[in-house]
């Protein structure tokens, strides 16, 4: 009995321990799995629009570029243009250094360097013929003459007489209108108005003061202003006889008439008006002035007379302390004077100074024309140098002729013969590059053969630059139109064809149009460049975003693009299908086959697979159809 009941205690231990094992294994097995499933990241099919169109940004670029070249290298004096600017055919670019190129100086060393040589070589094949031919020795006689001739006049080769002649009578007509331009200044300032006005008020100023100061000499001697007395200012005397008029004005309306009266019995002598006022003989003044008066009117007039004589013998004489309205007014009449001989004066002055400037400048243009007359004279003297040259050059060259075929005929050994021939050819070679170098030498602007903008600039003063290698500048030709360069994958360039009307996308620059004219292979791989002609309101190195293709249309399904996947059996997706299980749901990626409607940037819509549906999008390792996956925020 007790072992029965012990046999089922250990039966019951054990299927407890069994199946907590078995819970156990379950759920670390679930762990186990699932750690080792892809985790994948989902998306819901739905519904929407697909904008089918392309969009690429690029860089505006002119569809010519022309390149601003001078044949040979000169140095630059100036530059008229800057990175930008719209220029026309025919405007001057740059502004050269009126001086020989670098390749025209060097062809001339070079030439004088064989002739030399030649000619040193021609001397001692002629000494070494005229021992034996006495034809020769005339010959080289006559050579040597003409050619130190010829030295006395210019030490350069007889090529280029000819072109130094004219750029010597071209100067010599710059002199002669430098002197034109100079003459004709100065004689424009000598007959200005202003000036020939100025001269004539210096010199009526003069006739103008000489009859002031004379009157002034004049005013002064009959005037009764004490001697060495200052005049002062016209205005402060004026304002002296205001202020003595205001004080005496009550005395003058009450005694004025009997001092005037007083003042004319004495003849208008202040000196015999005191004298007889002092000495209290007015009354008999008045009886010999006046013989017919009675003696009641003597009494009456003197007594008038000693009152008018004291309230204004001040007034019209003054004092130790003032001026009298006598002294005042003589002293007005010559400040007077005085001020119109000071504004003389300073219009005089005015006038001088004016007549100075103008002088001074008329004598510029008179030094100038000294100058420029030495000048035409030493131009004249050069001219005549190399007339005188050019004639003794033609002497020089038939005197060589001859000595030449001479020494020739003479055949001083076969290599001698044939070296001299070919350095006189060499002579001839060089001579017809120097003239070819010569032909442009004296260009001194560089002009645009095309109208467009300045696209970028490579000279500057001062700089030697030319030949084909070194643009000056280069211009985008405008009139010849702009393209822009998007880069595409392969599929969005099978859906446009050249021709397409690209629209610019938030441009504001003005009305263009972009034009699709080439599709070419890209240099990256997979990839295609759309090569755009634009029109319009646009400018080289403009940045503009363009947008080509169909336009949106809405679709029943669209996936992202990570969804969808390629393989050698076409295009599908990944559907996350769920099953239940004792353990929970499990999931199963299942692959669908779907056919490609449209795509953007971003999304694609395709058939085959419903509204509702989850598709896989990415994953952290490789998926495979049929096979469990577990879902990112499952764990």
């Amino acid at each position: 009995m007790e072992n029965g009941v012990r046999k089922r205690e250990w039966v019951k231990t054990a299927a407890i321990i069994l199946l907590a094992v078995l819970l156990v294994l379950t759920f670390f097995s679930k762990t186990i799995m699932n750690a080792s499933l892809p985790e994948v990241a989902t998306q819901q099919v739905s519904s929407g629009a697909i904008n089918a169109r392309i969009r690429g940004q690029g860089t505006v670029e002119a569809s010519e570029v022309y390149n601003v070249t001078i044949k040979q290298t000169r140095k630059v004096s100036s530059v008229l243009v800057k990175t930008g600017q719209e220029i026309n055919v025919g405007d001057t670019l740059f502004v050269l250094e009126a001086e020989d190129s670098d390749e025209l100086k060097q062809a001339e060393t070079d030439l004088e360097t064989l002739q030399q040589n030649y000619d040193k070589s021609l001397i001692e094949a002629g000494n070494t013929a005229a021992q034996e031919n006495h034809e020769v020795q005339k010959a080289r006689e006559a050579y040597n003459d003409a050619l130190a001739i010829y030295r006395q006049y210019t030490n350069v080769d007889a090529t280029q007489l000819t072109s130094q002649k004219i750029a010597a009578e071209n100067k010599l007509k710059e002199l002669q209108q430098a002197k034109t331009v100079a003459e004709n200044a100065a004689t424009e300032l000598k007959n200005t108005d202003e000036y020939v006005k100025a001269q004539q008020s210096v010199a009526d100023a003069a006739t103008d003061l000489a009859a002031l100061e004379s009157n002034r000499s004049s005013a002064l001697a009959a005037s009764s202003i004490p001697a060495g007395r200052a005049i002062g200012n016209s205005i402060s005397i004026r304002e002296k006889i205001t202020k003595l008029q205001q004080t005496y004005n009550n005395a003058r309306t009450t005694y004025g008439n009997d001092f005037t009266a007083y003042y004319e019995l004495c003849s208008g002598d202040s000196a015999a008006m005191k004298k007889h006022y002092l000495e209290d003989t007015i009354k008999n003044l008045v009886s010999d002035k006046n013989i017919f008066y009675t003696a009641d009117e003597v009494n009456r007039y003197n007594e008038a007379y000693r009152k008018a004589y004291e309230a204004l013998y001040v007034y019209y004489y003054g004092d130790s302390s003032q001026d009298g309205i006598y002294v005042l007014q003589d002293m007005l009449v010559i400040a007077e004077i005085d001020d119109e001989i000071l504004n003389v004066k300073q219009n005089s002055e005015r006038a001088a100074r004016t007549v100075e400037n103008y002088e001074d400048r008329i004598s510029y243009f008179e030094d100038q024309i000294k100058t420029l007359d030495i000048q035409l004279d030493d131009q004249q003297k050069v001219i005549d140098d190399l007339g005188s040259a050019a004639s003794a050059a033609d002497t020089v060259k038939s005197t060589k002729e001859a000595l030449e075929d001479l020494i020739f005929k003479q055949n001083l050994g076969d290599s001698s013969s044939i070296d001299m021939e070919a350095a006189k050819k060499a002579i001839e070679r060089k001579q017809e590059e120097v003239a070819k170098l010569r032909e442009n030498a004296d260009e001194l602007e560089v002009k645009s053969s095309v109208s467009g903008t300045i696209a970028s600039i490579s000279a500057s003063a001062g700089k030697s630059i030319g030949g084909e290698d070194q643009p000056l500048a280069t211009i985008n030709v405008t009139d010849r139109g702009f393209t822009v360069k998007i880069d595409v994958t392969n599929e969005q360039a099978k859906k446009v064809k050249v021709g397409d009307t690209a629209e610019l996308v938030n441009f504001w620059g003005g009305d263009a149009v972009a034009t699709l004219d080439q599709i070419t292979n890209s240099q990256s791989s997979g990839s295609r460049t759309l090569v755009f002609t634009l029109t319009g309101d646009i400018q080289a190195g403009q940045n503009v975003t363009l947008s080509i293709g169909q336009k949106s249309s809405n679709y029943d399904a669209l996936i992202p693009l990570s969804g969808l996947r390629e393989d050698s059996n076409g295009k599908f997706v990944y559907v996350l299908q769920s099953k239940n299980s004792p353990l929970g749901s499990r999931y199963i990626a299942t692959r669908v086959t779907v056919q490609e409607l449209a795509r953007d940037d971003k999304s694609a819509a395709v058939s085959g697979i419903s509204q509702g549906d989850f598709i896989i999008t990415t994953s952290n390792k490789p998926v495979e159809a049929g096979k469990q996956v577990r879902l990112a925020d499952n764990g």
